[in-house]
């Protein structure tokens, strides 16, 4: 397959591929997912996904190499945790959290957690060094947070999604001050975003979202820093509950996105479907 990523390329879906299958090990539905590497060949090309009550982990060639039982299991030992500190009350539940670089010292030492229509940041002592308000809508849930380099030269740019994104768009992105950098339209109800090399510079600085509900549309988006779109596509089935990315085809760019959702698994190898 030849890819030439830009701004004006016209994406042909027409040659998915099918990597492979799980058959059911994780329960009924898979709600997170993740790529790491099992092999320890340096490639993050395995899958682990998170279902009910089990997480499997996959290697790149198809094989299921171990399942994880989560009910079955109690050898956590919590007896040696340690509190750094304890934020005073929001006043509102937190559904996400990412950790960002506020000073450029290259340690991401910072806090931010997603409420509803609002953002929350902590320095390292936990005092809180701004929030950012963007809603008032009652279900503009922050579900996930991710935090990148948008070529600054250090992880300090902040993307978050709101579920209902009538007011002020799906996709907010803002610099480590909690100023607002740029947001897209409304996308639907998003749920899940992850960071990818979309136009394979080299650099994981474009943003993939997730959005859909029951009865209705799903898609999944990737944009730039600036929140212009690169390509857009459809997931064949199930809510959108997790995105991941990686290099699933081995071609040395983060541009492949695992999406678990109600029901299914799809992988996009690059702009090309994988179900």
């Amino acid at each position: 397959i030849t890819k030439n990523i830009s701004a004006t390329t016209t994406y042909n879906y027409s040659k998915f591929v099918q990597y492979f299958n799980d058959s059911n090990s994780t329960g009924n539905a898979l709600y997170s997912a993740g790529l790491f590497d099992i092999s320890q060949d340096g490639l993050e090309n395995d899958v682990v996904f998170g279902g009910t009550g089990a997480v499997s982990a996959f290697d790149n060639n198809k094989a299921l190499k171990w399942k994880y039982n989560i009910n079955s299991y109690s050898g956590y030992n919590h007896s040696k945790f340690i509190q750094f500190w304890n934020s005073s009350d929001t006043g509102h539940d937190l559904y996400s959290a990412g950790m960002f670089d506020t000073n450029g010292n290259g340690k991401e030492d910072s806090i931010v957690f997603g409420s509803n229509g609002s953002v929350y940041a902590f320095n390292s002592r936990g005092y809180n060094i701004w929030n950012y308000s963007f809603s008032s809508v009652s279900t503009s849930y922050v579900y996930d947070i991710e935090v990148f380099n948008r070529g600054t030269g250090y992880n300090d740019t902040i993307a978050i999604i709101d579920r209902n994104g009538t007011a002020n768009g799906s996709l907010i992105i803002l610099d480590k001050d909690g100023n607002k950098l740029c947001n897209t339209s409304d996308l639907g109800t998003a749920t899940a975003i992850a960071v990818g090399d979309f136009n394979e510079d080299g650099n994981k600085s474009e943003v993939v979202v997730g959005e859909g509900a029951y009865l209705v549309s799903r898609t999944i988006s990737a944009f730039y820093s600036n929140c212009t779109q690169i390509w857009s596509n459809s997931v064949p089935a199930g809510i959108v509950f997790e995105l991941e990315t990686g290099d699933l085809d081995n071609d040395g760019y983060y541009d492949d996105v695992i999406v678990a959702a109600t029901g299914v698994v799809v992988l996009y190898d690059g702009f090309l479907l994988v179900y």
